[in-house]
């Protein structure tokens, strides 16, 4: 197993999680349960942790990349790497709100407002690794960019 093979494994999961997550804080709070919350902060702060390995794992895939292909689109590379600081920042600041939310109220229910600021963080953490992903896959295919670009006319 190489670099990009590592990169490509753990950047699917954060994503992921990310998605499950978000779908388990709204079932909890129609059904009003803190057990099913308190789930999804811990499946959030594992995200945060594999979004960690990705992103530190992102740079020996490009260099990996490089060598194994030679010709690659370095301004597509740039874009993936900007956004995926973005996204790690703000997927970290929701693992870390949830690590805390678990500890502060290990003892009493999280409460709606913790629901709905956890789904609001989700929402946006998802949305960056959406792009992130995006952005990813337009390095190595480029049929995808050709496809999204007949799409925007």
């Amino acid at each position: 197993m190489n670099a990009a093979h590592l990169h490509l494994i753990t950047t699917h999961a954060p994503a992921t999680m990310v998605v499950i997550g978000a779908m388990a804080v709204i079932i909890a709070l129609v059904r009003k349960s803190d057990e099913l919350h308190r789930c999804a902060l811990i499946l959030f702060a594992a995200a945060a942790i594999v979004s960690v390995i990705a992103y530190l794992t992102g740079e020996p895939a490009a260099e990996h990349l490089k060598t194994a292909v030679r010709v690659l689109p370095a301004d597509e590379m740039d874009r993936h790497s900007e956004i995926a600081a973005i996204a790690l920042g703000f997927i970290v600041f929701q693992g870390s709100f949830a690590l805390v939310a678990l500890l502060v109220w290990r003892k009493k229910p999280l409460g709606k407002r913790i629901a709905l600021t956890t789904l609001v963080l989700s929402l946006a953490s998802g949305v960056l690794l959406a792009r992130t992903a995006q952005l990813g896959a337009d390095i190595r295919h480029p049929e995808l960019r050709s496809a999204l670009s007949v799409q925007q006319r």
